[in-house]
């Protein structure tokens, strides 16, 4: 039997108005979720985004059911921790840039399908990610992707939404340097140079799977990258990214793994949903059925 939606009047409702739709949905949101019957028992225009985990957490604390985050894939990534195998579920509208977590549960991207996800969806059990001891909801990304989400500019994501990162990607690929990794998984160890590494516990990048066989609640993470050094290669690997065909690419790596220790040379950054908070070397794992959320009935989730 799936787990029952929380009652209604025991919500919470916290926004992001710094993400990208965050500030002008915060109104229409509280509007329809009282015409669809969710009787509101707090709602939060929170204007600076690292305030958002202390408002999350202070509801959690408090013992409210269900409390329904606004923003991206970095606002779901900041708060989860919050949420970590607790008794408290999440609801989420999705207002970001990506909004790739909502996509990969399944979660319509308009406001109006992301309230009556609330109103009649159910509650699931999905994993979340954890590296140097801090969980992500959907994807890390190390190279040209992590360069890409730090000099990507505010203003740019709100005029262009997800066409933000491939300007600023194309502007950035021709300088891009390779880097040396080595990663410890499940299966052995894998030695290569390039300029691109995704490790998702998502199954979305972008607007498309990371791999047909990637789930949000199968407890592996799944490593994407394209060995190689040369200028091209980073090129047709973005490219391949950008328009979800990196599966085609004949030289491409995939490893599906529980555990994995990532060391590079030099040292890079790695970015967690579109934030930099830590550098490799880095350890991975899982936190199988970490988070709660509510998503929709057509959800269809990993066998236990």
């Amino acid at each position: 039997m799936e787990p029952q939606l929380p009652v209604a009047g025991s919500a919470a409702l916290v926004v992001n108005t710094a993400s990208r739709r965050g500030r002008d949905a915060f109104e229409p949101a509280c509007r329809a979720m009282l015409e669809r019957g969710i009787d509101l028992g707090a709602a939060y225009p929170v204007r600076k985004p690292k305030q958002m985990l202390r408002v999350v957490e202070r509801e959690i604390h408090q013992g409210r059911p269900l409390v329904i985050v606004g923003g991206g894939d970095g606002t779901v990534t900041m708060v989860s921790r919050a949420f970590l195998r607790g008794q408290s579920v999440m609801g989420l509208l999705p207002l970001g840039t990506g909004n790739s977590f909502a996509q990969g549960v399944g979660i319509p991207l308009d406001l109006a399908g992301a309230v009556r996800t609330l109103v009649e969806g159910k509650v699931a059990d999905v994993d979340l990610g954890i590296v140097n001891g801090r969980t992500f909801a959907n994807f890390t990304t190390v190279g040209l992707s992590a360069v890409v989400a730090r000099e990507t500019k505010p203003l740019l994501k709100r005029l262009f939404g997800p066409v933000a990162y491939v300007l600023t990607g194309i502007f950035l690929a021709g300088r891009h340097r390779a880097f040396d990794c080595r990663i410890d998984a499940d299966d052995g160890v894998h030695r290569f140079r390039t300029h691109q590494l995704v490790i998702a516990n998502g199954r979305i990048f972008g607007a498309t799977p990371i791999h047909p066989g990637a789930k949000v609640d199968d407890g592996l993470l799944t490593v994407f990258a394209v060995p190689g050094a040369n200028r091209r290669q980073i090129q047709r690997t973005w490219t391949a990214l950008l328009a979800g065909r990196q599966t085609d690419l004949e030289d491409a790596l995939f490893i599906s793994s529980k555990h994995l220790m990532l060391e590079t040379k030099p040292r890079r950054a790695i970015d967690m949903d579109g934030e930099i908070v830590t550098r490799t070397p880095a350890t991975f794992s899982v936190a199988r059925n970490g988070l709660r959320i509510v998503v929709p009935q057509s959800f269809v989730g990993s066998p236990p």
